[in-house]
């Protein structure tokens, strides 16, 4: 569905979020809605709750669960990054699975640049201390936490 946002915007990702004109926020996930139309690909059935965005029936995007967040070096506030301008799509992170459920980006495995984001940004472990990668060229896979940054920085669209 990102990749579908992407070929319809001039190759540019969604931005991760923005205050609407009736002071509501738009998430990068009302965004890919109309892709999906699918609620339940935004949950992951092992988190025992979530948090919810709000609906946007100017955006045709209900209620929608959150388990994953998007990396907000690519999907960033009012800003969606070009693809073109990326060095290697491949190997950079748009989506994970975030171990809260709140609407904040998600951070590299133990980085989190701002002490009040603690476990609200960190990527999720719950899944045999690993959890599930959307990259920013379509690819999904499973990492084990930590492999994320190590031994390569995942999370850096502008790295060679």
């Amino acid at each position: 569905a990102i990749m579908q946002y992407v070929q319809d915007y001039s190759e540019t990702y969604p931005i991760g979020g923005m205050l609407h004109a009736n002071g509501s926020q738009i998430h990068w996930r009302h965004l890919v809605y109309p892709y999906v139309k699918n609620d339940g690909v935004f949950k992951c059935p092992s988190q025992g709750t979530y948090s919810y965005t709000v609906a946007h029936p100017d955006l045709g995007a209900p209620v929608l669960p959150t388990s994953y967040g998007c990396n907000h070096l690519v999907m960033r506030w009012n800003l969606g990054v070009d693809m073109p301008s990326m060095a290697r799509p491949a190997d950079c992170v748009a989506v994970a699975e975030r171990r809260t459920g709140s609407d904040w980006p998600v951070y590299a495995s133990n980085t989190v640049p701002d002490p009040a984001y603690v476990g609200d940004g960190i990527v999720s472990d719950r899944h045999m201390e690993g959890g599930n990668y959307i990259f920013c060229d379509g690819h999904a896979k499973w990492l084990r936490h930590g492999t994320d940054v190590t031994p390569v920085n995942l999370w850096d669209p502008t790295k060679k």
